[in-house]
């Protein structure tokens, strides 16, 4: 199932009856095709970084007193659901690994 922060309001009621029926859920799109990670197109709710535009939408998900960033703020949102068994996280580098495998070493 595809569950990430630009559905998870959309997907909550299965998530929910998933947990009632004991069903566990194979989470994937985490980051939504990559559009939660990658630089936007521009919209105007964007602000610029180093040349790109990044959507500023989604700011909620990282924490800087953590030292949380939006790709990691992603993750522990899908993962802090009790239906979720498994998240299929797209990597294609060690550093991504690494990143994703931080996320299960911070405190909730």
């Amino acid at each position: 199932m595809e569950v990430n922060a630009l559905n998870h309001a959309r997907v909550d009621k299965a998530l929910n009856l998933a947990k009632d029926k004991g069903i566990a859920i194979v989470a994937r799109e985490v980051y939504a095709q990559g559009r939660l990670i990658r630089p936007s197109v521009p919209r105007g709710d964007t602000v610029g970084f180093a040349g790109k535009e990044y959507d500023t939408r989604f700011n909620f998900l990282s924490c800087p007193d953590k030292r949380q960033s939006v790709e990691q703020g992603a993750l522990k949102l899908v993962l802090q659901h009790p239906s979720v068994s498994v998240i299929l996280a797209g990597m294609s580098t060690n550093e991504h690994l690494a990143r994703n495998l931080a996320v299960l070493s911070q405190p909730e």
